[in-house]
């Protein structure tokens, strides 16, 4: 067998989409659809200390739970749609699923059953979906969307019947379930946790995990009056070097290559690099980016920035955008803000169809 020319394949295409708003909480409206988000890393300049709420900020009250082995049947289960479907906010999403070649499961928290199915699957699920997005010409795969909050979808009914006889016939799923109850309810978050419990499902608490670290004698990229797409990528790019703990000297050792802070530049003592991975929803991120702009009021910091990423394997990214697959999956939203205005880029693989 020939070893593959793999230097002659191109690397999967991607897009970087920039738009430039005030620094305001009525500006990132983007934050309501970042519907399941895993990994959080937030980047601080001239920070070496940080206000002790904010390191508590995705940690505490941030927990999840794992459910093993669910019949998506259950999610057609009355109580479990009036209780956490209608009220509150849900999100579901299994794991340990591949979303190139496995069924795949999310539940939003505007109350959508997102199913991304294979073609075998679909030919036997009994409900109507469309072909994949991405692989529309070759149909091997599809997504099926059921609405929890149909009224319709009451026992007794022929569309709740369907429906869930339909879910029956899937395999049973690993998921992981986040739900936040209602603004001013007394209801306890881990009630969808009890709710599945006395349905007889092996529970597992899951706590997000958060570490902090600061990289000193920087060069750091200035965001000037001036700024264009460019600017802000090359800014971006920074960014991740600091993030990943990279060289930023600009000196490389054999077969290693180098990177070197883009002009214009100036020296910085030190930037905080504070990094959490969990389950996180849309409320989560909003509390993170409202911080941020209270401390871009109060203190007087160049900039602040923050890396949201989505899980690869999700089947939706945020509204009805589908997540992508044959290539990385990769799926990611940056904040900048700045004291007079601010960047928020979201970063995606192609949208290319594959034969």
């Amino acid at each position: 067998m020939q070893n593959p020319e793999v230097w002659s394949f191109h690397e999967p295409q991607s897009s970087l989409r920039i738009q430039e708003v005030k620094p305001s909480s009525d500006s990132l409206r983007t934050l309501e659809s970042l519907y399941f988000n895993h990994l959080v890393t937030l980047i601080l300049p001239d920070s070496l200390r940080i206000p002790e709420k904010l390191s508590s900020l995705l940690t505490d009250d941030c927990e999840y739970y794992k459910v093993l082995k669910l019949n998506l049947s259950v999610l057609v289960n009355p109580l479990f749609i009036n209780s956490f479907v209608k009220e509150g906010k849900l999100s579901l999403l299994s794991v340990g699923t591949r979303i190139d070649c496995d069924n795949c499961c999310a539940v939003t928290p505007s109350g959508q059953l997102v199913l991304s199915l294979t073609k075998d699957t679909y030919q036997r699920f009994g409900l109507e979906g469309k072909p994949s997005h991405f692989t529309s010409k070759n149909r091997d795969r599809f997504t099926v969307n059921v609405d929890l909050k149909d009224s319709k979808l009451v026992p007794g009914k022929p569309y709740h019947t369907k429906v869930r006889k339909a879910l029956n016939s899937l395999e049973k799923f690993n998921v992981i379930v986040s739900w936040l109850p209602p603004t001013n309810s007394n209801v306890c978050p881990s009630s969808v946790a009890k709710f599945f419990d006395n349905n007889k499902y092996v529970i597992k608490l899951c706590e997000p995990m958060f570490k902090s670290f600061v990289a000193y004698s920087l060069n750091m990229p200035t965001l000037e009056q001036n700024v264009d797409s460019s600017d802000v990528i090359d800014f971006i790019e920074w960014m991740g070097m600091v993030s990943v703990e990279g060289d930023l000297t600009g000196e490389s050792g054999d077969y290693v290559s180098s990177y070197q802070t883009p002009l214009p530049n100036v020296p910085i003592g030190q930037v905080r690099v504070l990094v959490w991975r969990g389950f996180y929803q849309a409320d989560d991120i909003r509390k993170l980016v409202q911080f941020m702009e209270e401390m871009n009021t109060i203190q007087n910091k160049p900039w602040l920035a923050a890396y949201i990423q989505g899980f690869s394997d999700t089947p939706v990214i945020e509204k009805n955008e589908e997540q992508n697959f044959y290539t990385n999956g990769d799926n990611a939203n940056i904040f900048i803000i700045q004291k007079s205005k601010g960047w928020i880029c979201k970063l995606r693989v192609s949208a290319k169809r594959y034969k």
